[in-house]
């Protein structure tokens, strides 16, 4: 005898199915909010140390190469400098300092967490409690007479010892001398990346970022331009590894202006430097209570500010050519 009756689900056994398939697809949503939330960190600390690569790698040639000046050293040679006889009068326009760009004896300086004054970073354009890198040397490229631009400013040297400043095609009379263009740049760090909006946005996040002011050829006249380096650095630090002994190697690191510099003013044989990285954004439920402490420094994120994630870097950059650090900068 064939039975038509159709057996189907009990209630129960409905409830016990739904509950299990609940829990299975909430575990699945919360593996996969896992994942992407590993993910977006993982992505966040990758891009800040990729930009924290990118920055050290921008600043480790242009302080390794101050006080070059192409076939020798000695920057007291060279005419035309800021502190010699006859200073080059060619103007640069905007500038740091009338005759900023020119003080070649002074290759490597720096200001230690204070403003340092100078007219083409704006006192607004400064962040508070940072260093400031200034940085003079000749390039790494020769350029022969026939390829001399107008408004750019050169150096051209002997290696008997002879060496001149000049701007454009005014080459001075040194026989068979190198031409090289003078390099001139000065690093901060900016409280912003762009100008906000007005108005501003309610979701506006600031960024700083690094900066420098770069000496270049403008309308063919020789300009000093702000160039952002990279966003997303909060702080820049420096320490000098100096030489007291004259031994060739370094002694001590010493932040700039300390007053050990004053009696004996040492060589220096080596650049530290610090970069504080911090996320393009806060994240939700992240907070930083991390003590970050470096150089002469020591940062505790505080209330919003410790939502976003940070990065320290620091690198060590031992000199081509050795600078003599003139007291206190």
């Amino acid at each position: 005898m064939i039975s038509n009756k159709q057996h189907g689900f009990s209630l129960i056994e409905l409830m016990v199915a739904m509950t299990i398939g609940i829990v299975l697809i909430g575990g699945a949503i919360y593996v996969y909010d896992e994942a992407r939330s590993t993910l977006n960190v993982n992505d966040t600390l990758a891009r800040m140390q990729e930009n924290a690569r990118w920055a050290l790698d921008l600043l480790e040639p242009d302080i390794r190469l101050s006080g070059y000046w192409g076939r020798h050293t000695n920057a007291v040679a060279i005419d035309g400098r800021a502190t010699g006889p006859a200073p080059l009068t060619t103007a640069v326009n905007p500038n740091c300092g009338t005759t900023w760009a020119i003080d070649i004896e002074t290759s490597l300086a720096a200001s230690n967490n204070v403003d340092p004054a100078l007219p083409c970073i704006a006192s607004a354009d400064y962040q508070t409690g940072t260093d400031t890198l200034q940085l003079r040397h000749a390039s790494g490229r020769i350029f022969a007479t026939t390829n001399l631009e107008d408004g750019r400013i050169y150096v051209r040297t002997h290696e008997a010892g002879q060496g001149s400043l000049f701007a454009g095609a005014a080459e001075p009379a040194i026989v068979d001398g190198q031409n090289n263009a003078l390099i001139a740049h000065a690093y901060y760090i900016r409280p912003y990346s762009i100008p906000a909006p007005s108005p501003v946005p309610d979701n506006w996040i600031v960024r700083p970022s690094l900066r420098r002011q770069g000496l270049t050829v403008v309308s063919d006249a020789p300009a000093m331009v702000d160039q952002e380096v990279i966003s997303g650095i909060e702080d820049l630090q420096v320490q000098f590894g100096i030489d007291r002994n004259g031994d060739g190697s370094v002694d001590r690191y010493v932040n700039p202006g300390n007053a050990v510099l004053l009696p004996n003013p040492p060589r220096i044989r080596a650049v530290r430097i610090w970069l504080r990285m911090r996320a393009d954004t806060p994240e939700p439920g992240f907070n930083d209570s991390r003590t970050y402490t470096y150089a002469d420094q020591e940062f505790t994120p505080m209330d919003e500010d410790a939502n976003f994630r940070r990065l320290l870097v620091s690198r060590t950059i031992f000199l081509r050519n050795e600078s003599i650090l003139e007291g206190a900068l």
